[in-house]
């Protein structure tokens, strides 16, 4: 249950207000240089990426320094998908006071060694041109059109991928032939039944055809 301030902000909001404020000033106070704001980049790993409160903030832990190690919750840049082992680049932009992750390194896979203990491989490379998103659990990749209106979603389900085409009205083109293929093909409908239309001849091979 929220409570309601005069000004129409909840207590939940200044919560959350309060904490941006007290990480903002634990970054200012521990993590400058010495010296005043400068421009600084180190390289980090992501501990954690789901704030209780602040979901737009991931838990890092760099060294500014040699002999000095700091973790906190920081900002990170819109487009970034991290994820915990993620190697980032932390950064002290000139005119701001806290770190922010600015990018992220490749990934590392882990391959067994002899003694069956996990070492650190480079990941394999992919096409030059390919986008890779990696999703975290309960995550989904949405697609819009130039409307705004949802056209696909993509999420991952307890038993594989889950491909969904937004819209009342779903439409599959190819020019020669489109082909479904799968150790099991279901089609389903509802109400509105299934109509099958073709200019030429309608073939259906099986072992046994059962109707009822």
């Amino acid at each position: 249950m929220k409570n309601h301030l005069r000004d129409g902000r909840t207590v939940s909001d200044l919560l959350e207000n309060a904490l941006e404020a007290s990480l903002a000033r634990k970054a200012t106070a521990d993590a400058l240089p010495t010296g005043g704001a400068g421009c600084a980049v180190a390289v980090g790993e992501i501990l954690d990426t789901h704030h209780p409160h602040l979901p737009s903030r991931v838990l890092v832990r760099w060294w500014p320094s040699a002999e000095k190690e700091e973790s906190a919750w920081l900002h990170h840049e819109r487009h970034l998908t991290l994820r915990r082992g993620d190697r980032v680049l932390v950064t002290l932009p000139l005119g701001w006071s806290e770190w922010v992750v600015t990018g992220a390194l490749s990934r590392a896979a882990a391959q067994p060694n002899e003694g069956g203990a996990q070492t650190l491989q480079p990941a394999p490379e992919r096409d030059a041109g390919a986008a890779v998103v990696q999703l975290e659990p309960g995550q989904s990749v949405s697609i819009i059109g130039s409307d705004g209106a949802p056209l696909l979603r993509v999420q991952q389900g307890p038993q594989g991928p889950i491909v969904q085409l937004e819209g009342d009205q779903v439409e599959l083109q190819a020019r020669r032939r489109l082909r479904l293929s799968a150790g099991t093909v279901e089609i389903a409908a509802g109400q509105g039944g299934v109509e099958v239309r073709t200019d030429g001849d309608a073939v259906v091979r099986a072992h046994a055809i059962r109707l009822n």
